[in-house]
């Protein structure tokens, strides 16, 4: 492909901002969502070798075709039925020694109660123990693949020092 030579000045006084590349058909948004949602597709999506995104999409579309018809009462009911049982919490026990609560007790500024403070803990807890886990599945692929990755590596290396 020959290429052009570039002019000394340019004129952009009816250029437009704006993206290079236009996605028709699209609009790019800023929406939240979930943390177990967006994670649950991102994983589904690295697994089927698809963008998240683009499950997203295909989920949206076929919830917005059957969704067309009005909903029936039983329905609406079922809904409820399942939409309270998220929000829904379960009264438990824990016994904890006299100084844990001392701590939580001097530690839970912001917090509504004890049993809020606690849950924030344990969710912190659970996302390290989880990104513990994300982290040896990675070190176990590493150290797998280590003989592979070593040898590309002195290779790379050997063909550098060779120039």
């Amino acid at each position: 492909m020959k290429q052009r030579p570039m002019k000394k000045e340019y004129d952009f006084s009816s250029a437009a901002r704006g993206p290079v590349v236009s996605h028709r058909g699209k609009s790019r948004i800023t929406i939240y969502i979930d943390d177990e949602i967006l994670d649950e597709f991102r994983k589904r999506g690295d697994a089927s070798g698809r963008g998240y995104q683009t499950m997203m999409n295909a989920a949206l579309r076929e919830y917005l075709g059957k969704s067309s018809p009005p909903i029936d009462v039983e329905t609406l009911r079922r809904v409820m039925r399942e939409e309270l049982k998220i929000g829904m919490k379960t009264k438990t026990s824990v016994t904890l020694s006299e100084e844990i609560l001392r701590l939580i007790d001097q530690n839970a500024q912001g917090e509504k109660n004890r049993s809020a403070f606690i849950e924030t803990a344990v969710r912190a807890y659970l996302e390290v123990v989880k990104r513990r886990g994300r982290d040896q599945e990675d070190l176990s692929i590493i150290n797998r693949l280590s003989e592979r990755l070593n040898s590309e590596a002195t290779d790379v290396l050997g063909y550098q020092a060779e120039k």
